[in-house]
């Protein structure tokens, strides 16, 4: 399922519920010590966004895995197919990056303004 928005909007933000492997002892992302954000250009490759939870990610509810990303000026600026994903690095140094099966694909249409 992907995740639409306009060209040039920052809401709504991006909101998503990682949920950890059954081989990881984690329950939602309890133990993080970082989350980070990444989209690239499903076609180009080119990395547009790289952000920490410093920067414009919210932890909802750890314990549940929800976080959000809410969108900067420029994100969203060119129309077209993105992939997403997030990375959790845990206190203990391991990492997992959400979803491990693929990519959150994000859909950017053209606004008519």
């Amino acid at each position: 399922m992907a995740f639409t928005i306009k060209r040039g909007d920052t809401s709504p933000a991006l909101r998503q519920r990682l949920v950890p492997s059954e081989e990881t002892q984690n329950h939602g992302i309890t133990g993080y010590n970082v989350v980070k954000f990444f989209m690239r250009d499903a076609s180009t490759y080119e990395l547009i966004v790289s952000a920490t939870d410093s920067d414009n990610i919210t932890i909802i509810d750890a314990e549940d895995g929800a976080v959000e990303y809410q969108w900067q000026p420029g994100d969203t600026a060119k129309s077209g197919i993105y992939e997403a994903e997030w990375e959790v690095t845990y206190f203990d140094n391991s990492v997992e990056t959400f979803p491990n099966d693929g990519y959150v694909e994000i859909e950017i249409l053209e606004d008519l303004g």
